[in-house]
């Protein structure tokens, strides 16, 4: 199974609230599924995850902002778009910011493909949820953030 290092963001305004991604995935081996995660993806070979979340943020988002160190290590096995298989090292940072965001500008056609909404959740909102969130333990993540 095939390493993929990847770096995500929790983006939070100023009145705390976190910025996810829906993913809605209409045909493909991930077809049916819908869910909710943070900005972020991949390295690109020989990049840094400091340098990837600052890169994801601004294709994703739009937002140009500095990164501090990583807050949480997320270690999981999960299924891309195209069926394959992959071991994941998921480190988050965090990142604060009042712009506006739009996926419409995403660069990568292939995320534009699945990513459908973006929104800014509260913590309330993430303890309530009844869609799916990734990473599971996003609310926690939050609160020890915003504490």
């Amino acid at each position: 199974m095939r390493k993929r290092p990847a770096a995500r963001l929790l983006v939070l305004d100023r009145s705390d609230r976190v910025l996810l991604f829906r993913y809605q995935h209409d045909d493909g081996p991930l077809a049916g599924q819908i869910y909710w995660v943070p900005p972020g993806g991949a390295l690109n070979p020989d990049e840094s995850y400091e340098a990837a979340a600052r890169r994801e943020l601004k294709e994703e988002t739009g937002i140009e902002a500095q990164v501090g160190s990583h807050v949480f290590v997320r270690h999981l096995q999960f299924m891309m778009p195209d069926g394959e298989m992959v071991e994941a090292e998921e480190r988050y940072f965090v990142v604060r910011s009042d712009a506006s965001v739009d996926i419409s500008a995403n660069p990568d056609p292939v995320e534009r493909a699945f990513i459908s909404h973006a929104k800014w959740w509260t913590l309330a909102e993430l303890r309530d949820a009844t869609e799916t969130v990734f990473p599971e333990n996003i609310a926690d993540l939050l609160a020890a953030q915003i504490s």
